[in-house]
């Protein structure tokens, strides 16, 4: 998670992503989770920004990665133009890089039955911890459409394992990061409880930090671009 923070010359996520390559060919993944704020510090103005290329080329320099990356939304990404982000996975091809709402579901066959991915916008369900971008708040009507869609995916659910992808952590020893862990806590653990979700990944942070409540194990993955905390 947190790709987009490596700063300019991308060197710690390069560093990062080559490692996963190599883990990789030893160990071949089916996907690879990208727990938002996918660019800095603005996110991106469009489906062209140069950014694109200089995050997605480390993921695509060889067979090993060539998965589908999963992609969900953080705060510095709703600072540019979030839709830019969705709009890049109509594209043509198959599209590695995933992300075809702001909220979405994806299924897999794994060894033990078949894995239900849910990638939620915690921007969205989170919207005042939007620190700089008081103009482009989320809103309310969005937050309850997706915790609705949430709450009917989850009760539907029939697979064995259930992965839930959001940027914002619930837990975290990170600094300053109170109010949107408490807004998750209240709003989605206990869906997340109820419906046996088995593990919940997120980003924001930038360090690596795991967390097990109630049979939920919760991994704060922030330190895609750079450890800072």
């Amino acid at each position: 998670g947190d790709v987009g923070c490596s700063g300019e010359g991308y060197e710690e996520l390069q560093a990062n992503v080559r490692a996963m390559h190599r883990r990789a060919e030893q160990h071949p993944p089916e996907f690879v989770l990208v727990p938002g704020d996918n660019f800095y510090t603005h996110g991106v103005s469009s489906e062209e920004d140069p950014q694109w290329e200089k995050i997605l080329a480390p993921f695509l320099q060889g067979p090993a990665l060539d998965v589908p990356l999963y992609a969900a939304l953080g705060n510095h990404d709703w600072l540019g133009d979030p839709a830019a982000q969705v709009q890049r996975h109509y594209r043509g091809g198959r599209p590695r890089w995933v992300m075809p709402h702001y909220w979405y579901t994806a299924e897999h066959e794994v060894e033990g039955g078949r894995l239900l991915v849910v990638v939620l916008d915690t921007q969205i369900l989170a919207p005042e911890e939007t620190w700089d971008a008081k103009d482009r708040l989320p809103s309310s009507e969005q937050r309850d459409r997706q915790l609705d869609w949430f709450s009917t995916v989850l009760a539907q659910a029939t697979q064995e394992w259930i992965i839930v992808v959001g940027h914002y952590p619930i837990y975290s020893r990170g600094p300053d990061r109170a109010l949107d862990s408490r807004i998750l806590a209240r709003d989605i653990k206990p869906l997340m409880d109820q419906h046996g979700v088995d593990l919940y990944v997120s980003g924001h942070d930038h360090l690596l930090q795991r967390f097990e409540d109630d049979g939920l194990v919760s991994i704060v993955a922030g330190a895609g671009g750079k450890l800072s905390h």
